[in-house]
């Protein structure tokens, strides 16, 4: 589902693109947090990616959080169990949207919740017709538009 762009300082920016992309533990030992580019199909995917093994939590796995790019890391990281899988909507900052194309957000996630999400497989949500259909829809779209 995931594959790697780059691993920038503390960090590893991602985008989605391939089909499958394991975790490389070597390169996740100093990160913190794994920022993953996506448009709003892709961010509906990777939701429900956080919920798929964190429904009966207390605390729910996936938020939004007010302030500026650097802020909402804050929330992430803050005071949370940097056990428990969490992620964050981000990209929402006003001040920074025109840096993006206006169809990209981008969601951050920590280490445990990266393992999750690079660990679905084919008896997930992930292989159900449904996000094919979406693909295929959006192909089309695309494809009459030209």
């Amino acid at each position: 589902m995931l594959a790697t762009d780059s691993i920038v300082g503390q960090s590893a920016v991602l985008t989605i693109k391939g089909e499958n992309m394991k975790p490389d533990p070597k390169n996740l030992l100093e990160i913190a947090g794994i920022k993953i580019f996506v448009n709003p199909d892709q961010l509906s995917l990777l939701l429900l990616g956080t919920e798929y093994h964190n429904a009966s939590v207390n605390i729910n796995p996936a938020f939004t959080a007010f302030g500026s790019g650097c802020g909402q890391l804050a929330a992430l990281f803050g005071n949370l169990d940097p056990d428990i899988p969490k992620a964050i909507i981000g990209a929402t900052d006003i001040a920074m949207r025109e840096h993006l194309p206006p169809d990209i957000l981008a969601m951050t996630v920590n280490k445990p919740m990266y393992r999750q999400l690079c660990e679905l497989d084919e008896n997930s949500f992930l292989y159900k017709p449904f996000w094919k259909r979406l693909r295929k829809a959006r192909a089309e779209v695309i494809n009459n538009a030209h």
